[in-house]
């Protein structure tokens, strides 16, 4: 048990680039409860009952054939999946289980890892994705599911941009689904999910002509990176390629953005792009920056601009007479339309004024014409409780799976058993606050 009674999923980020092409929702649950036991055990035989992956996937139906019928598919897939890892001097596809075995007396399976696969779910220090099981399982949608995955990569950085192609291939797209269907059918399932473990979550079409080229989605950021496994005070090696060592040693020697290079960003690089980007992206920030550079973001900006060889500039502060336009917008009056009819005949009747475009012109740039509050309130106050509801449907869901969790608990005196006791106390209450906020509304 990681942190607050959670079952954390910790794997390389190699992972996410592979598509679990032909895996339905439940399938991917059982993966990964089966990933957060492998984890941190090396190659060695793990032996897992029935009842705990049941209970860690949140899978309900009692049939036990039917479980063994989902075991015997997982892997079936997993052997159509193409891992694949790669060094300076190799490439190696490989299998992810060297041993699979399913007692049917026992109710157990045995599980040993590929000596290749070693590397994705042990001894992970950088370059790795972590994320609580329960979240994921509580997820609806299988695309819902693998963005949220692939966005746990990102959870620092606050957004994640890719070609519509390689998205196409990560969420295991119908060939024949339009953009418009993506969107129904694809991207508005996880904008209603995801931005509840993605604050702000939004996404943008980036288009190259007419044709959208790329998505880029965005969300607040996380303030810090809390690993359970790494203790505070310890000192943590961050093992790089010489390649890479290299191509970090010659972005220093640029006086520029020398300073830039601490051991907390450098560790923020490694974990946001691929080595082979990561190089590419660094010589041509020790070829191109020319200013003296105080933000890790720009240099970021400058890896990405590597993939296209976009030139990046520093925006320039607004001018003061923009600043002195936005002040005057800040001060008009806000009316409505209604309202502001009657405000200007009021003003020519007042005034003898004539009644022409130029005048209308005239007397409008002292208001702001806005649409009717009650209308734009009453639409809020719906939309915020549709949202509310998702959110009390989430947790309870999570709220079912903590009580299972803690009836497969033995010693109720465990730390790992009241941990988890503390979580159902704190979900009923947020569960509590939101149906009170509710009310309010």
């Amino acid at each position: 048990m990681n942190g607050k009674g959670t079952e954390l999923v910790k794997y390389h980020n190699d992972m996410n680039k592979i598509s679990f092409s032909g895996f339905k929702e439940k399938e991917l649950d059982l993966f990964f409860s089966i990933c957060v036991r492998l984890k941190e055990h090396g190659t060695n035989e793990i032996i897992f009952n029935f009842s705990e992956l049941r209970n860690l996937s949140d899978y309900k139906d009692r049939n036990i054939k039917k479980f063994i019928s989902l075991l015997e598919q997982v892997y079936k897939k997993l052997l159509g999946l193409s891992f694949k890892y790669e060094d300076e001097d190799r490439i190696i596809r490989f299998v992810l289980f060297t041993k699979y075995v399913i007692n049917k007396n026992t109710k157990t399976v045995t599980i040993k890892v590929n000596e290749e696969f070693d590397y994705i779910l042990n001894n992970l220090i950088s370059n790795y994705t972590k994320f609580d099981l329960i979240d994921f399982v509580t997820l609806n949608s299988f695309y819902s599911k693998t963005m949220f995955k692939i966005l746990k990569q990102y959870s620092t950085t606050g957004w994640f941009e890719v070609f519509v192609e390689e998205f196409r291939r990560l969420l295991d797209i119908p060939e024949k689904y339009r953009m418009s269907e993506i969107d129904k059918l694809i991207l508005k399932p996880i904008g209603e999910e995801l931005p509840k473990y993605f604050k702000g979550l939004k996404y943008e079409k980036i288009k190259k002509g007419r044709v959208v080229e790329k998505l880029r989605f965005t969300w607040q950021k996380s303030k810090e990176i809390n690993d359970p496994n790494i203790i505070k005070g310890e000192i943590v090696e961050i093992k790089i390629s010489e390649k890479l060592s290299k191509a970090i040693e010659k972005a220093k020697k640029n006086r520029f953005i020398v300073s830039l290079f601490t051991n907390e960003n450098i560790e923020k690089l490694i974990n946001q792009f691929d080595e082979e980007m990561l190089v590419k992206g660094l010589n041509k920030a020790y070829k191109e920056i020319q200013q003296e550079i105080k933000s890790i973001n720009y240099l970021i900006k400058t890896i990405e601009s590597s993939l296209d060889n976009k030139k990046i500039i520093i925006e320039k502060e607004k001018s003061e007479e923009y600043q002195n336009e936005k002040n005057i917008e800040n001060t008009k009056k806000e009316v409505t339309k209604e309202e502001f009819e009657n405000l200007y005949i009021k003003f020519i009747k007042e005034n003898g004024a004539t009644d022409d475009p130029m005048t209308r012109k005239f007397f409008s740039m002292g208001y702001k014409i806005i649409d009717n509050e009650n209308n734009e309130n009453i639409e809020a106050n719906n939309k915020e409780i549709e949202k509310i509801i998702k959110e009390i449907e989430a947790l309870e869901k999570k709220l079912i799976l903590r009580r299972k969790i803690s009836e497969t608990i033995p010693d109720k005196n465990s730390v790992k058993y009241l941990e988890n006791e503390l979580q159902i106390v704190e979900t009923e209450i947020e569960i509590e606050n939101l149906k009170i906020k509710m009310d309010n509304l």
